[in-house]
């Protein structure tokens, strides 16, 4: 069939559209290359070397056989998952409740309040952790010196685990439940009215109408809340480092805080790349679980 010369200057300005809109992708796609994809695969081959400043010795995978024999790791490992623990239920449930009283509310409260608790996502985890500090410290700490004025004996917050940790959760809560308040409230803005006014017709309490309606309608909501606090929360570097450095015993540490101790401190960049190697292993296998969970409890639905 002959193309009509409307046709062919039709399609010859589809070519130039698309050709631009490469053009267009072209920055992003070196960034992509040069920052995000060569360092992700130069890192899993320097996982196979012994690498340092002097130069790079294949060696195998004596690192990932030392990663998994040294106790370090898997006392850090577990401080990764007491803080997963701690930190992501705490932050889906907390930021459900308060996207939950902010649905009836007026703009003003609402814009208000997300304001506020999104506040100390713009602020540097430095500033954070340095408060923190100033309120715990057992040297000079707010909170110890109150519990010792009233005749009882204050624990050392950042020396001991059992408080170390539940207190760097609650920083990093702080610090990171603003956006999903913020995601939770424009969900159940989205929610048809019709099917809650249908419900109240029908006799549902608000509990119900919640549990029955509104938690499956959040459910991509909830998926992506938890996915991206799941990864964030693997990662967990800043906190850790600042106010006790992975102590007492690495019982506070992380697998990215033994990473950079092991590059930046004792120069075993093939090591690190290791544990990079094996962090990226469990981000993946982590969230996979999760999908194949949230994705096997929607059929079952």
């Amino acid at each position: 069939m002959i193309k009509t010369q409307k046709e062919k200057t039709k399609s010859r300005r589809e070519r130039r559209k698309l050709r631009f809109a490469y053009l267009l992708l072209i920055p992003w796609l070196v960034f992509f290359l040069v920052f995000k994809l060569f360092p992700f695969v130069f890192g899993i081959g320097a996982s196979f070397t012994d690498y340092s400043l002097k130069g790079a010795k294949f060696i195998g995978l004596k690192n990932y056989a030392g990663i998994f024999t040294d106790d370090k790791f898997w006392i850090s490992l577990r401080a990764n998952i007491f803080y997963l623990i701690i930190i992501v239920p705490c932050t889906i449930l907390f930021s459900l409740w308060v996207a939950k009283i902010l649905q009836n509310r007026g703009n003003a409260f609402n814009a208000v309040t997300k304001s506020v608790f999104y506040m100390p996502a713009l602020v540097c985890s430095v500033v954070i952790a340095t408060i923190w500090r100033f309120l715990f410290s057992s040297t000079a700490g707010i909170v110890p010196w109150i519990i010792n004025s009233a005749g009882l004996r204050s624990p050392s917050f950042f020396d001991e685990p059992l408080f170390s940790i539940p207190l760097m959760s609650i920083m990093v809560i702080v610090g990171s439940v603003g956006q999903p308040i913020i995601l939770y409230v424009a969900a159940m803005g989205n929610i048809p009215m019709e099917y809650i006014e249908a419900a109240a017709v029908d006799g549902a309490t608000q509990g119900q109408i919640f549990r029955k309606i509104t938690l499956p309608l959040l459910k991509p909501t909830t998926v992506y809340i938890l996915i991206t606090s799941m990864i964030a929360v693997l990662q967990i570097f800043a906190y850790p480092y600042l106010l006790t450095s992975g102590g007492p015993y690495h019982a506070t540490s992380s697998i990215l805080l033994q990473l950079y101790q092991s590059a930046f401190i004792s120069g075993k960049f093939g090591y690190a790349s290791a544990l990079g190697t094996i962090l990226f292993v469990i981000t993946s296998v982590f969230v996979a679980l999760q999908l194949k969970f949230v994705n096997r409890g929607g059929e079952d639905g």
